[in-house]
C-alpha cells in the first residue's frame, strides 16, 4: 500500500491503531480512530484533507509538522481531545472542525495566523470546554463562518471579512463577552437578544453603516461599543433605555443627528456616555441621575440645553473640548460669579461658601493650546491631555487637598491652534471625601496646578457655587457649543 492515496474506515471494530500510515495519503478519512496519536512516522506531506470523527485521540502531534496541502480538518466528538496542534505549518488550512469536543480545554494560538482559514467550528465544547479564544483569533481575515457554543469570551477582532454571527449565538448559554471590531458584521443576528448572562458588547468599527434593530433583553450587559459604525438615523436601537444594567455607552464617531430622549434617560445605571466625533449629532438628549462622565468632543453642530450641572449630581466630568459657546463669554458671564482672566491660575473662595444649601461647583475654562500634550487615557480617547481642579487649604500653600477632577478631555494633536471651552461639575458628595480634620470652609482657593500653563494659555476660566436656591437660574440658561474654525 506505498502509493494509497485514501483511506477510508467506518464502524469497524480496531483494538489499536496502525503504527504506520502510508506517505502518500491525500484523504485520511477514519471514524473511531482508536490510538491517542496519530503515528510518529506518518509525514502526512501530501494530506489534504484529515477527517477522524469519534477518535481517542488526546493530541494529533507533538511538535510543528509542515503540511502544505492540508485545507480540512474535522476532528468532531473527539471526547478525549485536550489540545489541538501548533498550526504554524499548515498555513493552507481553510476548514477546521472541533464540534462536540467535550475535553478541549486549549485552541493553540498558532490558529490566530490561519490567513486561509475560512470556517472555524466549536459548536458543544461543553464540560471543562474552551472559555476563550485565543487574541490572535483576530488576524483571521479570511474567516466567514463561525460556529461554537459553550464558549465564554469570544474575540472576532479584526476578522474583517466575517459578515455575520451564527443565528444561534443567542443559545450560548455561557456567552459573556463578544468583540466583534473592524469585522463585516453590519448587524447582529437577532437571538442576540437571547443571551442570558451577556457583560460587554463591542462591535465597533463597521464602515457602512450599522443596524441594530433591538437590545430588549440584554438586561445584564454593561458595557456597549458601538462606536465608528457609519450609523446614521434610524440605526441605534429605540429600546436601548431597556439596558437596566448598563454602565458605559460608547456611540461616538456615528452619523446620526440625534438618539431618542427616553432611550438615554431611562438606562438607570449608566455612568459613561461617549459621542466623540458625531458630526452630525445636534441635541444632547437628558440624562439619566446615575450620569458621571461625558464626552461629546467634535461635535461640530451640537447645541440645546443639557442642563448637566444641575440635574446629574453624580456629574464629575464634562468634556465638549474644541468648542466655543455661540455667544459670547459676556452672556454667561453672569453665572460664575468668581472669574479670573489673563495668567492667573487661582480663584478665592468667599467666607462661609460650604453650608447645608450647598449642591456642589460648577466650572467653565476657556483656553488656548501653547504645544500638544498627550496623555493616552484608553483605547477609545487617544492622544489626548486632562486638566486636573486642586482645592487649596488654608494656611497650607504647598498643600492641596486630594480633590481632583478632571476638567475635559483635549483632543491636542490636531486642535492645538483652537481655543477650547470645558466645563465641569463637582458635586458636593465629592467633597465628602475629604478627611474630617480638612474643613470645607477653611479652603480659601481654587486652582489649577502650575504645570498646565507649560501648554495652554489662559483666556477666561470661572466658578460657580450651586446652592440649592440657584438651580432654576442654571437650568433656564441656553448653552450652545460650535466648532472654531
Amino acid at each position: 500500500m506505498i502509493k494509497l492515496t485514501l483511506l477510508k474506515i467506518h464502524n469497524a471494530c480496531v483494538s489499536r491503531g496502525p503504527n504506520h500510515l502510508p506517505n502518500e495519503i491525500r484523504w485520511l478519512n477514519w471514524h473511531g480512530y482508536p490510538s491517542k496519536f496519530l503515528p510518529d512516522s506518518f509525514q502526512a506531506e501530501k494530506l489534504v484533507g484529515l477527517k477522524l470523527q469519534n477518535n481517542r485521540i488526546i493530541e494529533l502531534w507533538k511538535g510543528i509538522k509542515f503540511l502544505n496541502k492540508l485545507k480540512f480538518i474535522n476532528l468532531s466528538h473527539s471526547q478525549k481531545l485536550i489540545r489541538t496542534p501548533d498550526f504554524t505549518g499548515i498555513l493552507p488550512l481553510e476548514r477546521l472542525v472541533l464540534e462536540s469536543c467535550s475535553s478541549l480545554i486549549e485552541i493553540h494560538s498558532s490558529t490566530g495566523y490561519l490567513k486561509s482559514l475560512k470556517l472555524l467550528n466549536l459548536q458543544n465544547c461543553t464540560t471543562t470546554a474552551v472559555k476563550e479564544l485565543p487574541p490572535s483569533i483576530e488576524n483571521l481575515a479570511a474567516l466567514v463562518v463561525l460556529n461554537l457554543s459553550y464558549c465564554k469570551t469570544l474575540i472576532l477582532s479584526g476578522c474583517s471579512k466575517l459578515g455575520r454571527l451564527p443565528e444561534e449565538l443567542g443559545y450560548i448559554e455561557s456567552l459573556e463577552e463578544i468583540y466583534g471590531d473592524e469585522t463585516a458584521i453590519s448587524q447582529p443576528p437577532s437571538s442576540i437578544i437571547l443571551l442570558k448572562n451577556p457583560r460587554t458588547l463591542s462591535l465597533r468599527g463597521y464602515s457602512r453603516g450599522f443596524v441594530f434593530p433591538s437590545v430588549s433583553g440584554l438586561n445584564s450587559l454593561a458595557i456597549l461599543d458601538l462606536s465608528d459604525c457609519s450609523m446614521l438615523d434610524g440605526g441605534l436601537p429605540c429600546d436601548l433605555g431597556s439596558l437596566s444594567s448598563l454602565q458605559e455607552l460608547n456611540l461616538g464617531r456615528n452619523n446620526f443627528s440625534s438618539i431618542y430622549a427616553s432611550s438615554i434617560r431611562n438606562i438607570s445605571r449608566l455612568r459613561i456616555l461617549e459621542l466623540i466625533g458625531c458630526k452630525r449629532f445636534q441635541i444632547l438628549p437628558e440624562l439619566p441621575p446615575s450620569i458621571e462622565q461625558v464626552y461629546a468632543d467634535d461635535c461640530t453642530i451640537l447645541q440645546g440645553e443639557p442642563n448637566l450641572l444641575t440635574k446629574s449630581q453624580k456629574l464629575n466630568t464634562v468634556s465638549f473640548t474644541n468648542f466655543e459657546y455661540l455667544h459670547s463669554w459676556t452672556k454667561y458671564s453672569s453665572l460664575f460669579h468668581l472669574q479670573d482672566t489673563g495668567h492667573s491660575i487661582s480663584v478665592q473662595l468667599p467666607p462661609n461658601w460650604y453650608c447645608n444649601e450647598f449642591m456642589g461647583m460648577a466650572i467653565c475654562i476657556v483656553f488656548g493650546l501653547k504645544t500638544p500634550v498627550m496623555v493616552v487615557r484608553n483605547v477609545n480617547r487617544e492622544n489626548t491631555a486632562v486638566i486636573p481642579v486642586q482645592y487649596r487649604y488654608k494656611g497650607r500653600d504647598k498643600l492641596s487637598t486630594p480633590a481632583v477632577i478632571s476638567l475635559g478631555v483635549i483632543e491636542s494633536e490636531t486642535n492645538v491652534d483652537s481655543e477650547h471651552t470645558c466645563l465641569a461639575y463637582l458635586p458636593r458628595r465629592k467633597l465628602s471625601q475629604i478627611p474630617q480634620n480638612w474643613r470645607s470652609n477653611d479652603w480659601t482657593c481654587i486652582e489649577l496646578p502650575s504645570y498646565t500653563l507649560q501648554f495652554m494659555e489662559f483666556k477666561v476660566w470661572g466658578v460657580r457655587l450651586v446652592y440649592q436656591k440657584d438651580v432654576g437660574e442654571i437650568e433656564n440658561v441656553h448653552w450652545d457649543f460650535q466648532l472654531i474654525e
